[in-house]
């Protein structure tokens, strides 16, 4: 530290409180603004996992028509009757995720932007099944998506299934149980939530 620095450091010290706040504020203001940035933002993330709710089966729903807030209620509703309770806390829930795009309303890019969605989830391994309209039944079949789904069935095999989602006329919804990947083999976490998933396939529609 040179002799100017010391002295300002030492005239630094010896300011009143007001002026000594304005000094360190004008020489240090870019270093006290990052490091409040980091502090919320890591804040914010450890607020956001301590508090977020966490289910005993989370599904990708993925369809071109919409579905109701009523409809996805129910189908929670109906799926929790069938899961075990994974996390312990005493009651059996159902998150089902909707992800809607729409053929020839949506446009091409918005279709495209569900696709790749539909893709990270399938590679990341999001969630153990998955509901899909006839358009993305088709697509989870072949290219990057072969092999991603173990099975896939008519929900019409279960007629309360089909009476809760209420398919527009002339459409199909269909119940996939993802693939279990190889990667996933020896985690007995993922190994027990995939065995869940086909004993939960199973109960409602039927052995495969």
């Amino acid at each position: 530290m040179d002799k100017q620095a010391r002295e300002a450091r030492k005239m630094a010290k010896e300011l009143p409180l007001r002026e000594k706040i304005s000094y360190i504020w004008m020489y240090y203001k870019e270093w006290i603004i990052g490091i409040l940035f980091v502090v919320i933002a890591l804040g914010t993330t450890v607020y956001q996992i301590a508090t977020r709710e966490t289910y005993d089966m989370e599904i990708g729903y993925y369809a071109e028509k919409m579905i109701t807030k009523d409809t996805l209620a129910a189908l929670e509703e109906y799926l929790a009757n069938y899961v075990e309770d994974i996390n312990g806390d005493g009651v059996s829930t159902v998150k089902v995720h909707p992800n809607i795009a729409s053929v020839i309303g949506g446009g091409q890019d918005a279709m495209e932007t569900v696709q790749n969605k539909l893709l990270s989830e399938l590679t990341a391994a999001q969630y153990p099944v998955f509901f899909f309209g006839d358009f993305f039944y088709d697509i989870v079949q072949v290219g990057a998506f072969e092999g991603c789904m173990e099975s896939l069935r008519n929900i019409e095999e279960s007629e309360d299934l089909k009476n809760i989602i209420n398919p527009p006329e002339g459409t199909m919804i269909y119940w996939g149980t993802r693939t279990l990947y190889d990667a996933e083999m020896d985690k007995p976490e993922k190994v027990f939530i995939h065995q869940k998933a086909v004993e939960t396939e199973e109960a409602i529609l039927g052995e495969r």
